[in-house]
């Protein structure tokens, strides 16, 4: 490997003029690539592997900056790309990855699907559940040569975003098959006001069961779950107490003669569990075929691997992408001088990019979007976010967080935004967020 490396160095492939070693990265690259422009890696942990074998060898000397030069192009993440303490640099010599086109070379933890994989849906029993508005507009894809394993179900009941994975649409996310639809009258909820069972404990019941938590259940005066199939699964999003609480609960099973629904597990506060309660809770189905009738919606059929898609119109060349990735695009563990230029992280089904106990480590110019999770996670100390893009994300932007308690020492984390107002030959920098 050393004899490898310092051959490569001395054609110019990986050059270290002025004291600076570049590697070159491309998403068409071929297998074997040692970093070199005519040789270009595949992907970022490839070219941070070459940087870490130059330093073994000796060829990248302590104190000599690093470049890595990412093409335009699409790279496919399958696991997180991390950076520990070996990765980093100097204040005076720091590793940096930069795009060579702003926003051009984008990383991602999902699979592209071709918008020509998407036909029309023929199964009789499929078409027979859906609303007869929708019959014919539903597009179905085949998943199964593009996902190997299988899809993590869906819990009984969950906070937060559903089980990977999640759909795009030319940067957009699309909604999980709901009802009502968001766009239906009261924002999009439907409401109850009698309880059956609030599933709190009773300490003075005969039933020793009902001294526990248990699933509660409700009146429903709307006949629509008769048409869902609960074996299959269908959930609840609901704020069944408070208005800040919300969890998604599976529906265990729907009396059609009493219009009753009980649910498959408890809620911490119990359904309409008292104190400062509404008179009415609010809440929406998700996940279910039957209510795959609005454009924009989706389905998983997730035992048979079949990606059911409303779209809003022809798909043409539409950029599709369901986001698979499970784990931060990007993690930086205990590095220092490190930074990310004008790259673009996008379509994962957790955060973008974490770093953790990091030290003068920058993300600048960057697209952070289309990921469940948050953005940007920042500890340590000197770190810097600055003129990044963010959005359509499932938790938060961009946090910050550091310092010594004990010592009341500063993180000196900063969030940087760079806004510009046209307003005769003026425009101010505005900086905000700083920890």
């Amino acid at each position: 490997m050393d004899m490898r490396l310092t051959g490569v160095l001395a054609a110019g492939l990986v050059s270290c003029a002025c004291a600076e070693m570049k590697v070159h990265v491309a998403a068409d690259a071929a297998a074997g690539g040692d970093g070199g422009w005519r040789k270009p890696c595949q992907t970022l942990a490839q070219a941070r592997d070459v940087v870490r074998a130059a330093r073994k060898a000796g060829t990248l000397k302590s104190g000599e900056a690093v470049t890595v030069l990412v093409g335009p192009g699409v790279y496919r993440q399958e696991a997180t790309f991390e950076l520990t303490t070996e990765d980093g640099g100097t204040a005076e010599a720091p590793v940096v990855y930069r795009a060579q086109k702003r926003g051009k070379a984008r990383i991602q933890g999902g699979i592209v699907l071709e918008p020509s994989a998407f036909k029309p849906v023929t199964d009789a029993a499929v078409l027979a559940r859906l609303e007869r508005a929708a019959r014919g507009k539903v597009l179905v894809c085949d998943l199964s040569a593009k996902v190997p394993g299988s899809f993590e179900p869906f819990k009984k009941s969950y906070q937060g975003v559903p089980p990977a994975p999640w759909l795009y649409v030319n940067r957009q996310p699309m909604t999980l098959a709901r009802w009502p639809n968001a766009d239906a009258p009261e924002a999009g909820w439907t409401s109850f006001s009698k309880v059956v069972d609030t599933g709190l404990p009773k300490a003075d019941a005969q039933d020793l069961s009902m001294r526990k938590a248990r699933p509660g259940s409700f009146e429903f005066e709307d006949p629509r779950p008769a048409r869902w199939n609960l074996e299959e699964g269908v959930w609840l999003l609901g704020y069944w107490t408070h208005d800040w609480a919300d969890e998604v609960i599976r529906v265990a099973s729907y009396d059609r003669e009493k219009g009753v629904i009980a649910l498959a597990a408890p809620h911490g506060y119990g359904i309409m569990g008292g104190t400062w309660g509404a008179a009415k809770r609010r809440f929406f189905a998700l996940n279910a075929l039957e209510e795959l009738d609005a454009p924009g919606e989706w389905y998983l059929d997730r035992a048979r691997k079949l990606l059911y898609f409303y779209p809003e119109g022809e798909l043409g060349d539409a950029a599709i992408v369901l986001a698979t990735l499970t784990q931060p695009l990007v993690k930086v563990k205990g590095a220092k001088h490190v930074k990310f230029v004008e790259l673009a992280f996008e379509f994962g089904h957790a955060d973008g990019l974490v770093l953790d106990n990091a030290e003068d480590v920058e993300v600048a110019g960057c697209v952070v979007a289309n990921l469940a999770g948050g953005g940007i996670s920042v500890s340590g100390m000197g770190n810097v976010v600055r003129s990044c893009d963010v959005f359509n994300l499932g938790r938060s932007g961009i946090s910050l967080g550091g310092g010594d308690r004990k010592t009341l020492a500063p993180a000196k984390n900063l969030a940087v935004t760079i806004t510009s107002t046209i307003t005769g030959s003026s425009s101010a920098p505005t900086r905000r967020g700083s920890a």
